[in-house]
């Protein structure tokens, strides 16, 4: 995802990632207002809130 310089965000708790968020781009021309969304947090740390937004 670095090396293709595709947007990527990390979620990070106690120096650790544990979740990740990325957009692949599409490279055709006709189609870079496109991209695939993708979203993980490691089997541990779901369900405790992790994806909420703070308030």
């Amino acid at each position: 995802m670095i090396e293709n310089r595709h947007p990527q965000f990390v979620a990070v708790k106690d120096g650790e990632v544990v979740g990740w968020c990325d957009i692949r781009r599409h490279f055709f021309p006709s189609h870079a207002h496109r991209g695939s969304l993708g979203m993980g947090i490691i089997p541990a740390h779901r369900g405790l809130g992790l994806g909420l937004r703070p308030r």
